[in-house]
């Protein structure tokens, strides 16, 4: 039988191509932040909950001797959920996505062990100018710092794959 190996080299230029990402410090919780957001940038942030990422890890335990009625170990991992709200762009099949990156001690994309926060702006070249509010997000309370990434330069960019 032939096995087949899926490549998800495609999937990933496709879902990156002509975006900005953008990482967030901030003490917000997600849903207060996408409401200054919004209420600042006349955006429409949601959280739809079946977008939200979720992690998986751990080890399967393995049995050590025991009766035929003993129950089967089950495999024991651990589930970390990471948030997404998403801003539909009206005009295109595109969005932009604010991705929560700490889920109490893991993190959606591990190298950026100081953000809060990421915002990927799916084709930014199309935005209008006035909606490139990437610089102005100093502007919200609660805000302590931006920082414009380089996507091809982050290892696990996959984990923000939708």
């Amino acid at each position: 039988m032939a096995k087949f190996l899926l490549n998800t080299a495609f999937v990933e230029e496709d879902f990156f191509s002509d975006s900005r990402l953008i990482a967030i410090g901030s003490a917000l919780k997600g849903h207060s932040l996408c409401w200054w957001i919004n209420q600042l940038f006349g955006l429409n942030f949601v959280r739809e909950p079946e977008m939200d990422i979720c992690i998986h890890e751990g080890k399967i335990l393995t049995g050590s001797g025991g009766t035929l009625f003993d129950e089967m170990p089950e495999e024991v991992k651990r589930k970390y959920h990471f948030p997404v709200y998403r801003h539909a762009l009206p005009y295109f099949d595109a969005a932009i996505y604010l991705y929560a990156n700490r889920c109490s001690v893991k993190k959606l994309i591990p190298e950026l062990k100081h953000a809060d926060y990421l915002l990927l702006m799916q084709y930014a070249s199309y935005l209008e100018p006035e909606q490139d509010f990437s610089f102005n997000l100093a502007e919200v309370n609660g805000i302590a710092w931006t920082s414009e990434l380089e996507i091809t330069s982050l290892k696990s960019r996959r984990n923000l794959i939708i």
